[in-house]
């Protein structure tokens, strides 16, 4: 009977996971609190003595759970119902040759924007 509560693969790779884990938090830390965080501070001046520009902010957005591209903007009605599923009649919009989802009706108006 085996007394180790894990394997010995499990084991290592918990301890590459932990010490990478470790490397790369040290670095983000370090990253982090060399960066001023005020604004109206310098220039950074790269080799040349030109200013690189500095992002002042940074929006991100998570989108969990949307539709997947065949639902939406990669419609393939050809391929037949097993790849398709129920959404297998994409909509013409304002744009000549370009089809997407129907579940999009209002975007396929404003396509050529």
């Amino acid at each position: 009977m085996n007394s180790n509560p894990i394997s010995r693969r499990d084991a290592l790779r918990l301890g590459f996971l932990t010490a990478a884990g470790t490397l790369i938090a040290g670095r983000m830390s370090f990253a982090a609190a060399s960066t001023p965080v005020l604004t109206g501070v310098t220039p950074v001046t790269g080799a040349a003595g030109k200013v690189q520009a500095k992002a002042k902010a940074v929006i991100q957005i998570w989108m969990w759970g949307g539709p997947p591209h065949l639902d939406t903007f990669d419609p393939k009605p050809e391929a037949g119902s097993d790849y398709t599923g129920p959404l297998n009649k994409p909509i013409e919009t304002n744009v000549a040759g370009i089809r997407i989802g129907e579940l999009l009706p209002l975007l396929a108006k404003q396509a050529d924007k």
